[in-house]
């Protein structure tokens, strides 16, 4: 069976054990979007570079900055790569760009399941475009925090 597992940088702790756990069992695909604001968030703890929207090896990015120890988590995976964005609006040329890519990827990938860690708000359509697929989605605060309006998506970025 093969899976694509579709996370963000909040969640970098509880979505590396997934991994891991996965990956044990199955081909799995990973994708961990980083937005701008998202760089430094939880467990995921790196320093912003300076790259534009695109999709970039996990471990050219992480190599340098993550201990080996964090990286054996992900090393069982058939590939990991991050999203980056370059803007906090999903509609922003390069957002739309690197999302259009991030699609393309997981067409060509053909997976048995989509698994999105939360409401990926800039892969909303992706059901829209291929019906067929399944999807599975882990969504971790399905109320809002204090102080979060009702509605308010809990997605960062």
């Amino acid at each position: 069976m093969r899976a694509v597992f579709y996370t963000h940088t909040a969640y970098f702790e509880s979505a590396m054990s997934i991994v891991r756990a996965l990956s044990a069992r199955l081909e799995l695909h990973v994708l961990m979007e980083v937005s701008p604001r998202a760089w430094q968030l939880a467990g995921f703890d790196v320093q912003r570079t300076h790259y534009s929207s695109s999709i970039v090896a996990a471990d050219r990015l992480l190599k340098p900055r993550m201990p080996d120890e964090v990286r054996t988590f992900w090393r069982e995976a058939a590939s990991f790569n991050i999203v980056l964005h370059d803007a906090r609006r999903f509609y922003a040329p390069g957002s739309l760009r690197v999302s259009l890519s991030v699609l393309r990827m997981i067409r060509d990938l053909a997976p048995d399941v989509v698994h999105f860690d939360s409401t990926p708000l800039r892969l909303g359509l992706l059901s829209v475009i291929w019906p067929q697929t399944r999807y599975v989605l882990s969504e971790h605060d399905p109320r809002p925090h204090a102080g979060r309006p009702i509605g308010e998506s809990t997605w960062p970025g």
